[in-house]
């Protein structure tokens, strides 16, 4: 049984209601727009709201506070918060289309990422080791990795990092690539 943990966003004063005052949101492009003037008119009615973070994320500032947009997209279309977090099913975390959304736990969510940046095999899970002169297949679940073997050919680690993704990571159980 999957259990979600309440975010700290969850506590906010900010209602479907308050947020449906000064935005309107469009799950087809996930975009959303400012309905409502605001005191400084930093921005004009209709425009794009929201910017994105260095992150990627795009954050919306309401009533001084900033909000994650995928986060805002949920309390717009569902009336709550999240009680954990917010997947960006295609990786892209701009992309804030109502399709590309999905609620998950952290653990969940982890398993949707990006290969490292300092990955130089080329695949997701699989490593050189120099001493051993061997692929090494590796997998995280439930926070701990589990060693899934050397390899001779780079090929055969691959396949065995596919294979356990398949079994231990049900929610992503296909790596994306960079």
């Amino acid at each position: 049984m999957r259990r979600l943990k309440r975010a700290p966003d969850a506590d906010s004063t900010l209602t479907q209601d308050s947020l449906m005052e000064c935005v309107t949101y469009d799950p087809h492009s996930g975009v959303f727009l400012w309905i409502r003037l605001s005191p400084k008119k930093a921005w004009r009615l209709g425009s794009p709201a929201g910017s994105k973070n260095p992150n990627g994320y795009v954050s919306i500032r309401i009533a001084g506070r900033a909000y994650q947009a995928h986060r805002l997209v949920w309390l717009y279309v569902y009336g709550r918060w999240p009680m954990g977090d917010i997947d960006h099913i295609n990786g892209n975390r701009s992309d804030n289309r109502l399709c590309n959304l999905r609620e998950c736990t952290r653990s969940e969510n982890m398993q949707n990422v990006r290969p490292q940046s300092n990955n130089t095999s080329g695949h997701p899970g699989v490593t050189w080791n120099k001493a051993r002169q061997k692929w090494v297949a590796q997998i995280c679940h439930r926070g701990a990795y589990k060693n899934l073997g050397g390899f001779s050919k780079y090929g055969d680690a691959c396949q065995a990092y596919l294979a356990a993704k398949g079994a231990l990571h049900t929610f992503q159980p296909t790596p994306r690539r960079q």
